[in-house]
């Protein structure tokens, strides 16, 4: 019997400056975003990350608006 092996690619979290980098946004304006909750952050210690997976719901969001 063989096996199969599931591989999960885990994405990294982002930093204010990662994410404002990949978005070719301005810091200012992701730590806006942060800061009104429109994307959600977590602090760990004293560092901030953003979750990928809520940057792509917060761009569908976006996308959708767009569309309507």
């Amino acid at each position: 019997m063989s096996e199969i092996a599931v591989v999960t690619e885990r994405r990294k979290y982002f930093t204010v400056v990662t994410l404002a980098e990949y978005l070719d946004l301005s810091e200012r304006y992701i730590r806006d975003l942060v800061k009104s909750k429109e994307i959600p952050s977590y602090t760990f210690g004293r560092m901030r990350r953003i979750s990928p997976e809520d940057v792509d719901s917060w761009l569908q969001t976006r996308r959708d608006r767009s569309r309507a």
